[in-house]
């Protein structure tokens, strides 16, 4: 798909051509080698939701990837402009809940910071970091950076918020399927005669909803999402 993809985008310079890359396995979606193609779907997704003309090219698999319904993908974009208000505090829960990680300076990709008035983040779909600067509660200045010198490059008047992950499953979407969960490990424990294989599967199962409890997400939660998506949402119901 890498090669049809790099000919449309020569033959078809005026057309938005976007790749779908999907994983081998939950393992390779978590690992730090798997961002580019994060962003790659982050980009798709976006251009999808948007409702404008575009080529989607994917491979055979990606349709069978569960991903976020498309409304509830919608509602996670938003423009912020010069002059809006935002609590800078709410603006942090926005970045933890949509994937981006906090660092003391945001050098890559669905990194964000905050030093006192001033906020910056890099969009996984964008060439360049944004620095946002507050007056108390009002937006007042957005810039593009460089992410290598920290300077400022452009002003400009808005800026895009788009998901740092592909999939939105937040740890208060997990906790909603909490019970739900345990309930399927009891029942899955019964059917295990192996009593070794039986207690460590509880044990560690038994961590992961403790942490969650606590306000930690489950590691590898994309694979509980059939639990919170029942229907289940793939590729094509965004082609819709």
């Amino acid at each position: 798909s890498k090669e049809i993809f790099e000919d449309l985008v020569s033959l078809l310079p005026d057309v938005p051509v976007l790749l779908f890359p999907n994983e081998e396995s939950l393992a390779v979606m978590y690992s730090i080698s798997s961002m580019d193609n994060t962003a790659d779907r982050v980009k798709a997704l976006n251009a999808l939701a948007s409702g404008k003309p575009c080529i989607i090219v994917a491979s055979s698999g990606a349709p069978h990837m569960r991903l976020t319904p498309v409304e509830r993908w919608k509602d996670a974009l938003f423009t912020m402009e010069i002059g809006m208000d935002i609590e800078r505090e709410d603006l942090e829960k926005l970045f933890n809940q949509y994937g981006y990680r906090r660092e003391g300076m945001v050098q890559s990709p669905g990194e964000y910071s905050i030093r006192g008035s001033i906020v910056d983040f890099y969009p996984l779909n964008a060439d360049h970091p944004v620095r946002l600067d507050f007056f108390d509660t009002e937006l007042d200045s957005i810039r593009l950076f460089n992410a290598e010198t920290q300077e400022s490059m452009e002003n400009i008047e808005q800026t895009e918020f788009y998901p740092a992950q592909d999939v939105i499953f937040t740890p208060h979407d997990q906790r909603e399927i909490l019970d739900k969960l345990k309930k399927h490990l009891d029942k899955h424990l019964k059917k295990i005669e192996d009593e070794e294989v039986k207690m460590q599967l509880k044990s560690v199962q038994t961590e992961q909803f403790t942490l969650l409890e606590q306000g930690e997400p489950l590691k590898y939660a994309n694979a509980y999402l059939g639990f919170w998506d029942k229907e289940g949402t793939s590729l094509i119901d965004y082609l819709q």
